[in-house]
């Protein structure tokens, strides 16, 4: 279902004021806007092409078209998540400029756009809402925008209004197999693609594939050489391999990170590993107050903490600098308090 996408009606829909017009049967406007993808499937991590085209419904008539986007959310590819929940865009690059001339719309259609719906829609960051499509299930994509329409041949009879296309259903699928040592050598060898190096970690990061020792000595090496973009792939896969061998690599990486975000990322993944050692990690982060880690660190505390963190954490709600870093403190001592144990 359409949860929060604006639609007052779907199947190519439109909400159109009606100017002197041509009779169109069943009252739809005269075009349509069709969406489609190469495939019925993809795997999570993997390109997700779409064309946008419109055409005319009616192959006897000839229309011009041209777009007027009103809207905050005209001109772009909406996508909507198994769960029913529309989700957030990332990225600009699925936004387009509106056709602002006339343009000749024809049965057979006529292509409008092309968008890779994994650039707009990207796991770039950790964020409240859902952003990305890495949930395995049926996605819904529906494309929209205020438009006009006139007649070729009679151009004062014109349409006017917002078009809607039939909502594009694309099925997400799990990861099937994770790329091997071999694979990933070949792949981050000297001068390698950088978008298919991303891809392939968020493979290995949403798959249910458990993470073979070999790779992840791999990647633990390859962490110590990499840009963040990479290195922060690289922590969110030891996020969710949870294991003792992961841990370690955790523990390597907190001992060298000094970029404040990239240790962040890390520092967070901590709450993962509910255990006295992952606690000691924590502590010690705030103890340390390094620039913006530990506030990441204090925040973990909070979900994992146990009266043991107390005094460190009482010590920052009392002395920081910072009264919402104060304020988040107090917050994580009141979650370990309230915690049975």
């Amino acid at each position: 279902s359409f949860k929060d996408v604006e639609i007052m009606k779907i199947s190519s829909v439109f909400i159109f004021m009606m100017m002197p017009l041509l009779a169109v049967a069943d009252g739809m406007p005269p075009v349509e806007f069709v969406l489609s993808t190469p495939k019925k499937a993809y795997e999570i991590g993997e390109q997700v092409p779409v064309s946008l085209c419109i055409r005319s419904r009616n192959a006897s008539y000839m229309f011009e078209y041209k777009e007027v986007m009103s809207l905050k959310h005209d001109g772009h590819f909406s996508v909507v998540n198994p769960k029913g929940v529309k989700l957030q865009r990332q990225s600009d690059c699925g936004k387009y400029a509106p056709v602002r001339e006339w343009m000749a719309v024809t049965a057979n259609g006529k292509l409008l756009r092309n968008a890779e719906l994994t650039k707009i829609y990207a796991d770039l960051r950790d964020n409240a809402k859902p952003h990305a499509l890495t949930m395995a299930g049926n996605y819904q994509v529906v494309f929209s925008a205020e438009i006009e329409i006139r007649d070729m041949k009679e151009p004062d009879k014109k349409w006017s209004g917002r078009l809607i296309s039939a909502p594009l259903d694309i099925q997400i699928v799990d990861v099937a197999q994770i790329p091997s040592e071999e694979d990933l050598k070949a792949l981050f060898a000297e001068g390698g693609d950088k978008a298919l190096q991303l891809r392939a970690l968020m493979k290995i990061q949403y798959s249910k594939v458990p993470l073979p020792e070999k790779e992840l000595t791999f990647l633990t090496a390859l962490y110590m050489q990499s840009d963040n973009a990479t290195k922060t792939q690289i922590i969110r896969i030891l996020g969710t391999k949870i294991s003792g061998d992961s841990f370690k690599s955790i523990v390597k990486i907190l001992t060298v990170e000094k970029d404040p975000l990239v240790r962040s990322e890390a520092i967070a993944v901590l709450e993962r590993y509910r255990t006295s050692e992952s606690r000691a990690l924590l502590v010690n982060e705030c103890i340390a107050r390094r620039e913006r880690s530990y506030i990441a660190a204090i925040v973990v505390l909070g979900e994992i903490g146990d009266r043991s963190c107390l005094d460190v954490l009482r010590n920052i709600a009392s002395s920081d600098d910072d009264k919402w870093v104060r304020e988040r403190a107090l917050e994580s001592i009141r979650r370990i308090e309230q915690r049975k144990e």
